[in-house]
């Protein structure tokens, strides 16, 4: 076990060493940074811009697929049907923002339906309980 960890700290240690990991990782995290604070300032505004974003990236790998499924040998099919799937999964994420809305608004009241449920189903047990074991 202790092998292990030596092995999994010294190839950490080699990567960090890596310079050009390096400054690509503090530019990842730059953009983070930034993308984050606009998200802290903007929030809930970002919402149908982050719906599109994900229904671009999520659509451009179902369209890697396809392609990859359908045998295309040439690359610049694979780019096309990739952009073509991922602009239609934006449009779409992008015309169902309210209906997205709706259904998460609609989760959080059954989640919040249920346990008020359960805690009035439990307080008529404890009740029921409570007059049958009365003298």
């Amino acid at each position: 076990m202790t092998g292990i960890l030596q092995q999994i700290m010294s190839t950490m240690e080699q990567t960090r060493s890596v310079s050009v990991l390096d400054s690509v990782s503090m530019i990842g995290f730059a953009a983070l940074l930034v993308l984050g604070a606009i998200n802290c300032v903007l929030g809930y505004r970002l919402l149908r811009f982050w719906m599109m974003l994900f229904g671009f990236l999520i659509g451009g790998g179902i369209g890697l697929g396809v392609a990859y499924t359908m045998g295309i040998q040439e690359k610049y099919m694979y780019a096309v049907i990739m952009i073509g799937v991922g602009i239609l999964l934006a449009v779409i994420a992008f015309l169902s923002y309210k209906v997205g809305i709706f259904i998460i608004g609609a989760g959080m009241e059954s989640m919040f339906s249920i346990r008020q449920l359960l805690w009035y189903f439990s307080s008529a047990c404890c009740l029921a309980w409570d007059l049958a074991c009365l003298p």
